[in-house]
């Protein structure tokens, strides 16, 4: 449960521009919430082989570092969807999934992006076995 209902930023999004957020704002020392399900996030179901430093390695697990990282430097993460912001005079009201409501400063929203699907028979199923959305990523496929 939180212990505060009140913070100087919260972010919206658990994927890797969230918590990257969420490690830059915690490190100049302002309070810091980051919401929502790193499930949600496209990279907690991919296999990556193309980013700098690493070889392979599981998107969950690169998140999962990521929410590490957040932690350390006092970020403080819950794993709630949102429901609704609104804005009171210099202030944002956030209401989560459980109605909790927050207040903060700021609003980063970072709650990616979802591909379009073509709708075509095996799509779904075929989806890394040959149907890919990202040339740059999958073209080796």
């Amino acid at each position: 449960m939180l212990e505060k209902r009140d913070y100087d930023v919260v972010i919206i999004g658990t994927g890797p521009a969230g918590l990257q957020a969420a490690i830059h704002a915690a490190r100049k020392k302002v309070s810091v919430l980051v919401l929502g399900k790193e499930t949600k996030s496209s990279l907690f179901h991919a296999h990556v082989e193309n980013f700098c430093c690493l070889f392979n390695v599981s998107g969950e697990e690169m998140l999962d570092v990521g929410r590490q990282q957040a932690a350390n430097f006092g970020s403080v993460l819950l794993d709630e969807d949102v429901l609704s912001v609104s804005r009171d005079g210099q202030l944002f009201t956030i209401t989560t999934e459980s109605n909790i409501t927050l207040q903060c400063k700021s609003v980063i929203i970072a709650t990616g992006t979802a591909r379009k699907k073509l709708g075509v028979p095996g799509e779904k199923e075929f989806l890394g076995r040959g149907v890919s959305y990202c040339v740059e990523c999958d073209a080796n496929f």
